[in-house]
């Protein structure tokens, strides 16, 4: 008779302790996924192995989850990305890692090399007359 009584009891701080815990847990992965981005010098791994940490607490279909890792491409990534349409993480990762291989993204459009190529020739002038 004990058992019986106990069981639901069990069951109802579970459910609890279940939407407690993760609750919290989603906000704080959240708020450390908004200031993540894929940087410059990135690619497919450094980028996985610095942002998977982040996502132990996060169920693999979480579609805000995902919004948010498609956010942190820029160019030409976002864009194929945005086509692909994963639909879940784990999916995320591996086109990621396809449309680096396939594509080889131009990630540094106007970063500083393109524009050193891009500087004007700089001119000597003519050296100015002192008065004697």
């Amino acid at each position: 008779m004990l058992v019986i009584i106990l069981i639901p009891r069990f069951i109802d701080w579970l459910r609890h302790k279940y939407q407690t815990e993760p609750v919290g847990t989603q906000q704080v992965t959240t708020q450390k996924l908004a200031q993540e981005k894929f940087l410059p010098f990135d690619n497919p791994e450094t980028y996985e192995a610095r942002i998977r940490p982040l996502l132990l607490g996060v169920a693999n279909a979480d579609a805000n989850i995902l919004g948010l890792l498609k956010g942190h491409l820029s160019g030409e990534l976002y864009t194929w990305m945005k086509i692909a349409n994963p639909d879940n993480i784990n999916a995320f990762f591996i086109e990621l890692k396809n449309m680096w291989l396939e594509h080889s993204p131009n990630l540094y459009k106007g970063s500083i090399p393109d524009q050193i190529s891009q500087a004007p020739s700089i001119t000597s002038q003519p050296a100015l007359h002192q008065k004697k």
